[in-house]
């Protein structure tokens, strides 16, 4: 075998094994473990809820039947998915009202949108959300924002779990219309985010319950801090996209920039918490690099459960 086809083959080699690293990482689902407390769960409960983002239009097997396999596995109380679920850049509502009918199976299923939702043709995004809603689908969105309420009952006793969400609409809104400025006015953040929460516990009939606010991007931490909420769910950040080996970051994110801040796991949010998926497909940039897609399993114990600290166990 003479040097040039050495070389040849050699390059085909390392060629293949490339194309197998960027398949694996972005096609085989990953499933990770956050872990908090709330004095709000009665003793002895556990609130276990899986947070799904980003799906941008993609599949996972046939009917997502791989994505909707491996979320059932992980026996969810409700599911949460803030938002993403379709994409601008290359669009096919049908992979998403696939998802939303397999996930119907499963558990309740809250729902808030993203910036490609809110991007796209209102009549095709509105007759995707009318099969997500027939599905059994609970979509918070809009100022409006509903509230979904989840009763649990032990030993006689039970316990309510409020959903809100804080829609994109609100979030552009506070830009004045401009998704990609750079300021922002978060007071109209918190005001809608205020008025879901209120809604929720209105619709529970406690001020106690325990509350989950859902918004599509992380980077309003601090607008999000203010809206009376236990725990926030995003996504957006697609994990920094590529994940940065030896450490817990990623490389760019949307509206955060280079070696974003909020991409992947749990952040302190004032007297609340905030978590962060890394989502599960891509859009503008095609490739997830040591950043496989994500299912987030947020176990809520009361704070009376041994070694139940907050954090973030990955599997």
């Amino acid at each position: 075998m003479n040097k040039t086809m050495k070389q040849t083959g050699l390059a085909a080699g390392l060629a293949g094994l490339a194309a197998g690293f960027l398949a694996f990482e972005n096609n085989a689902l990953t499933v990770s473990r956050m872990k908090l407390t709330s004095p709000k769960i009665p003793e002895g409960e556990r609130l276990k809820m899986v947070l799904v983002s980003d799906l941008q239009s993609k599949t996972f097997g046939k009917a997502q039947h791989r994505l909707v396999k491996k979320i059932a596995s992980c026996r969810p109380d409700v599911i949460l998915f803030v938002g993403d679920i379709v994409d601008r850049n290359h669009t096919d509502f049908e992979a998403c009202c696939e998802l939303a009918r397999g996930l119907g199976t499963v558990a309740p299923v809250c729902y808030v949108n993203g910036n490609h939702e809110s991007s796209l043709d209102d009549e095709e995004v509105n007759a995707m959300y009318e099969r997500m809603e027939k599905y059994g689908w609970n979509l918070i969105l809009d100022k409006g924002c509903t509230a979904h309420v989840m009763s649990r009952v032990k030993d006689g006793t039970s316990y309510k779990i409020c959903i809100a969400g804080i829609s994109e609409e609100t979030l552009n809104e506070s830009r004045g219309g401009n998704r990609f400025s750079p300021v922002h006015d978060g007071e109209v953040i918190v005001e809608e985010g205020r008025k879901a929460v209120k809604e929720a516990k209105s619709a529970a009939g406690t001020d106690d319950a325990f509350t989950v606010l859902l918004a599509h991007e992380p980077q309003f931490i601090s607008d999000y801090a203010k809206c009376g909420a236990d725990l926030i769910a995003c996504g957006h950040a697609h994990g920094g996209q590529i994940r940065i080996p030896g450490t817990d970051m990623g490389l760019f994110a949307p509206e955060q920039g280079v070696l974003p801040k909020y991409t992947s796991g749990i952040y302190d949010c004032g007297k609340a918490k905030m978590a962060v998926s890394r989502g599960l497909g891509n859009s503008t940039f095609p490739f997830r690099i040591f950043n496989r897609p994500e299912i987030v399993v947020i176990d809520v114990e009361s704070e009376c459960a041994d070694g139940a600290d907050a954090g973030r166990v990955k599997s």
